[in-house]
């Protein structure tokens, strides 16, 4: 290989081969200008970022920062303390005229299946106490006739001798007067205890499992009508909220570490066009 050492070349200087050199210096040039193919300067700002265009597409997906470490606590309830209004409505409401009533019959609900068994007799074993009848009576005294006596009688007597009738009277007698004697007149009350019942009550089983199914009523029959007329016209009132917001304290420090995304896949193809 030739080597030049501190020569002058006056004119072009043309080589077929490499030029290896550690330097090859411009004259007159800066450091920040760049050498072009045609021998030419170009200032470094001419090539700037707003010069390029690129078009970079990668294929793949970017992991989400995760945190590890204390999270803040939060103590206490957000409770509003006040009332918040009904909604009011003002203005012209609608009129109902006429009545629903429906004309016709709802059916009873029937079961159709199998129902349960009862067993057993209802035998109470015990005593049952008479009722206590009391009556209180009104009471008179009379006297009583020991013989009713004899009645007056007139005898006759005919005598055919002498032709003459013969009258005898007798009076008769009174009756005898016995003892005073004290008998019911009226009953002026009555009352009657109830029965009472002394013992215990029997038992009865029952047995099974009913099984079938319970109809659903059905109405048989025409509806009713109702007719509304009028329009709403009118405003509806926004609730409003009295009284004060509740407070939330949030203590502590939070402490850890937050990972960096990290990109997993292929990158894309760079194109790149520089504009002198």
């Amino acid at each position: 290989m030739a080597q030049l050492k501190s020569t002058i070349i006056q004119g072009n200087l043309g080589v077929t081969n490499n030029i290896v050199a550690s330097k090859i210096i411009k004259q007159g040039g800066l450091a920040t200008q760049f050498l072009m193919a045609d021998g030419s300067v170009k200032s470094v700002a001419d090539f700037a970022s707003n010069k390029h265009i690129h078009s970079f597409t990668p294929a793949g997906s970017v992991s989400q920062p995760t945190f590890t470490g204390n999270a803040l606590t939060s103590t206490g309830k957000f409770t509003p303390e006040g009332t918040v209004s009904q909604p009011t409505f003002t203005g012209n409401s609608l009129t109902l005229t006429g009545k629903f009533i429906p004309a016709g019959a709802v059916s009873q609900p029937t079961f159709t299946g199998t129902a349960m068994t009862a067993t057993g007799k209802f035998t109470p074993t015990g005593t049952v106490t008479a009722p206590t009848i009391t009556v209180t009576l009104d009471t008179a005294t009379v006297n009583s006739i020991t013989d009713v006596g004899t009645l007056p009688s007139l005898q006759t007597t005919y005598n055919a001798g002498t032709k003459t009738l013969a009258f005898a009277w007798n009076a008769g007698t009174l009756p005898i007067k016995g003892e005073n004697t004290t008998v019911a007149t009226t009953v002026q009350s009555a009352t009657s205890t109830a029965p009472t019942f002394t013992g215990t009550e029997g038992s009865i089983s029952v047995s099974g499992t009913p099984a079938g199914t319970v109809s659903q009523p059905t109405f048989t029959g025409t509806e009713g009508s109702v007719s509304v007329s009028g329009t709403p016209t009118g405003t509806v009132s926004k609730p409003t909220f009295t009284g004060t917001e509740g407070t939330v304290s949030v203590t502590g420090t939070p402490t850890g570490t937050v990972s960096k995304p990290t990109f997993t896949g292929t990158a894309g193809n760079t194109g790149a066009a520089i504009e002198p």
